[in-house]
């Protein structure tokens, strides 16, 4: 029998493939929680480029990503990452982790879709200051998800151009007497 205590973990914290929790930490001032994962072993390692399988170990470094808010808490996930040799490539390539979102390794995909869906809203600074983000991560997310979602729009051939009248007939003149034109 084992005499070892398991800790609770919530359901929301067990959607990271390929990993396990190993520790979680928590600052009750700052209101931060800190999520250590550890790899399952025998995972299959894929380029994050290609998607081929990856071959011998090449180095590794720590990965610290924002993921979703729960409550007022932010919330960090931490863990190793590996670089591998890819054959199809010819190069050391980072393998593809499930849960980070392809435009920054900084930010989950949860959170990407959840900046996506708030920016559909409101304006991305208003975004970044209600999650406490830094505003240009989420711009690049914003932008990377529109760039995917206009990826097969075509734009319409242009057939009439208008003018704003009201900017034409103004009567205020700008400084140093130029003129709009």
């Amino acid at each position: 029998m084992d005499a070892r205590s398991s800790e609770y973990i919530p359901q929301v914290f067990r959607s990271f493939q390929g990993f396990n929790i190993r520790d979680i930490k928590e600052w009750t001032k700052a209101q931060r929680l800190e999520i250590h994962l550890e790899k399952i072993k025998d995972k299959e390692h894929f380029c994050r480029k290609c998607g081929c399988q990856l071959g011998r170990q090449d180095g590794r470094y720590r990965v610290t990503a924002q993921h979703m808010r729960i409550m007022s808490w932010s919330v960090t996930v931490s863990f190793w990452r590996e670089k591998r040799d890819c054959a199809s490539c010819k190069k050391v390539r980072s393998e593809a982790i499930d849960f980070i979102s392809d435009t920054t390794p900084h930010v989950t995909k949860d959170l990407a879709f959840w900046i996506n869906r708030l920016s559909e809203i409101t304006s991305v600074l208003q975004v970044s200051i209600l999650d406490g983000l830094d505003k240009k991560t989420c711009y690049k997310v914003d932008k990377h998800l529109l760039m995917r979602f206009l990826q097969g729009y075509k734009m319409p051939n242009v057939t009439q151009i208008s003018v704003d009248e009201v900017y034409a007939r103004s009567r205020k003149q700008p400084e140093g007497g130029r003129n709009k034109g």
